[in-house]
């Protein structure tokens, strides 16, 4: 019985480690199937909102993009689902909708995982170390 309860009690702190987490747009609680070619900027905004990003090169392209993870305690999270949604424009006009999940991002996308560092804002060792001695916040 102590087995049992141990293996019980167990479990359920490690599923509590594991969580799931949801970023960027709700493609679920949109109206995308209301949006055609041809339609103008505001009424796409008025139906999915303002975009995640805006691409100005060439035509003007909104990208809308939804990704759920999931993580298990300090490991890297894996992505389970992503979905983009691109809008082109040519004029005030959508000229064409594309839709991507995470098995077409494979072919058609390369997500850069670079970052740029600026050295002037690395903080030292004691200075995070110390960074909030005497500071008095409310709470």
């Amino acid at each position: 019985m102590k087995i049992l309860l141990s293996l019980i009690f167990l479990n359920i702190a490690i599923s509590s480690c594991a969580t799931k987490v949801n970023h960027g747009y709700m493609f679920e609680y949109a109206d995308v199937h209301l949006l055609d070619v041809g339609a103008d900027k505001n009424s796409a905004l008025g139906i999915m909102g303002s975009p995640t990003f805006k691409s100005q090169i060439e035509d003007e392209t909104w990208f809308y993009m939804y990704e759920k993870t999931k993580s298990f305690l300090f490991f890297k999270p894996k992505i389970i689902e992503r979905q983009i949604l691109t809008l082109n424009f040519i004029g005030q006009n959508i000229s064409e909708i594309s839709k991507y999940s995470l098995e077409d991002q494979a072919k058609n996308f390369s997500f850069e995982t670079k970052r740029s560092e600026v050295p002037e804002h690395k903080i030292g060792f004691f200075k995070s170390l110390f960074s909030n001695v005497g500071q008095v916040k409310a709470q």
